[in-house]
């Protein structure tokens, strides 16, 4: 049996655009663990009860799984509590998750600890409301593809998903003293980074070039839905 692991959904942003795909992935029947590492429900773009009532059937899907899904709350998503309420029927937490996976100790978190720069940001598109949506869409799109650019030209091609870098490296910094394994988000960065003293995983997003990472019991696969 494989293991799946997604972040970064961002239900009720307007960049989510996977709905179909994402129920597809999650109702497969090849996984018996699914992990949720954080932001699955974007209360920043959008009021809980807007989110529950156009994704219902999303929600739907992950309480479905039961005991077989764990979500790991990230900083767009509402306080423990409420993610409680809204997936109650699955596990869900705060903080960091420890486990053996394939022999190896390793830490599941959403992958914030070191980034204030998103909070920032989004407290400036606040300001700005009600054209928020606009620069949200046309901002993150920008903003991706000039990343693309500027280390494509810098380094060479697929530069940035080679690497661990910034917010990544500080997180590895800190975790791999005691993980062989770190599995994370946040960053909308799928990729699979292996040395010879960890393993760096990270699952992507949703909202661009959608992403998770499946592990078979021998080894990492990112994958697209």
């Amino acid at each position: 049996m494989i293991k799946l692991f997604l972040s970064d959904i961002h239900l009720g942003n307007i960049l989510f655009e996977k709905k179909k795909e994402l129920i597809n992935l999650l109702t497969n029947s090849k996984y018996d663990s699914i992990y949720l590492l954080g932001d699955i429900l974007d209360t920043w773009s959008m009021e809980l009860e807007h989110i529950i009532m156009i994704y219902g059937d999303v929600i739907d899907a992950v309480n479905k799984l039961g005991v077989k899904c764990t979500i790991i709350k990230g900083n767009h998503d509402p306080d423990l509590e409420t993610m409680q309420k809204v997936f109650d029927k699955v596990r869900v937490i705060e903080g960091n998750h420890n486990f053996i996976l394939g022999g190896a100790r390793t830490i599941l978190l959403h992958g914030n600890e070191f980034d204030d720069s998103g909070a920032f940001m989004m407290f400036l598109l606040k300001c700005i409301s009600p054209v928020q949506w606009i620069f949200t869409k046309a901002g993150m799109s920008f903003s991706y593809r000039l990343r693309d650019w500027y280390y494509e030209k810098k380094h060479g091609s697929n530069f940035y998903n080679k690497l661990a870098l910034g917010n990544e490296k500080k997180t590895v910094k800190k975790y791999s003293v005691d993980n062989k394994v770190i599995i994370m988000g946040h960053t909308h960065v799928g990729k699979i980074v292996e040395t010879p003293e960890y393993k760096y995983i990270n699952c992507g997003t949703a909202l661009h070039e959608a992403s998770a990472v499946e592990f078979d019991g021998m080894g990492f696969r990112l994958v697209r839905y």
